[in-house]
C-alpha cells in the first residue's frame, strides 16, 4: 500500500511523521513536536468529494485528507471513469516511505463542502485517493489544526487577486 507522506507537524523547514523523519530516526525535540500535534489531530480527517472530468463524474466518499501531498491522488480507474483531461509528461513523486514513482497529471474539477475548482490530480501505480493541499487551497478550504476541521478561507469560489 502507498502513502503520500503523511504529516502531523511542520518544524525545522521538515515534515515529520511519528518516529521517523525523513528516513532516519527522529530527535527528541521532534518526537515532542509531533506528539504535541498527535494531541491536536487526534487520528485522520476525512471528506466527501465529487471529482468531475469530461465525460462523468464520481462521488467519493470519506477520502483521507494528506496536508503533507502537495496534489490530489486517485487511481486511474477514477481518472477514466471521469474522463479526466491529461498533462503532459510525467513526474517523479516521493511517497511517504521514501519510495519514489513516476506520476502522471490531469486536469479535473473537485468539489468539497458545495465548492467547487478545477484541480491537478495525479495517479501512479497502486495509487489510494487522497486530497492534496493544492486541492484544498484551489476551492478555498483550509485544515484548522487546533479543531480538525475544514474551514472556507474565503467566500466560496475561486479567486483572483491583481
Amino acid at each position: 500500500m502507498h502513502h503520500v507522506r503523511g504529516v502531523l507537524c511542520h518544524a525545522g523547514g521538515g515534515w515529520l511523521n511519528s518516529s521517523t523523519v525523513h528516513g532516519r530516526q527522529s530527535t527528541a525535540e521532534e518526537e515532542s513536536l509531533t506528539l504535541c500535534s498527535r494531541e491536536i489531530l487526534m487520528g485522520h480527517l476525512h471528506t466527501d468529494i465529487v471529482v468531475r472530468g469530461t465525460k462523468a463524474e464520481a462521488e467519493l466518499k470519506e477520502v483521507l485528507i494528506d496536508t503533507g501531498a502537495t496534489f490530489t491522488v486517485l487511481p486511474q480507474g477514477i481518472i477514466d471513469e471521469v474522463g479526466a483531461s491529461r498533462i503532459p509528461g510525467e513526474s517523479e513523486v516521493e511517497l511517504g516511505d521514501g519510495k519514489k514513482v513516476i506520476a502522471k497529471a490531469y486536469g479535473v474539477r473537485i468539489r468539497i463542502k458545495d465548492a467547487e475548482a478545477p484541480c491537478i490530480v495525479i495517479t501512479f501505480e497502486g495509487a489510494k485517493t487522497v486530497v492534496g493541499v493544492e486541492t484544498l487551497e484551489s476551492i478555498g478550504i483550509r485544515l484548522d489544526p487546533t479543531t480538525g476541521n475544514l474551514e472556507f478561507t474565503r467566500p466560496k469560489g475561486m479567486a483572483y487577486f491583481y
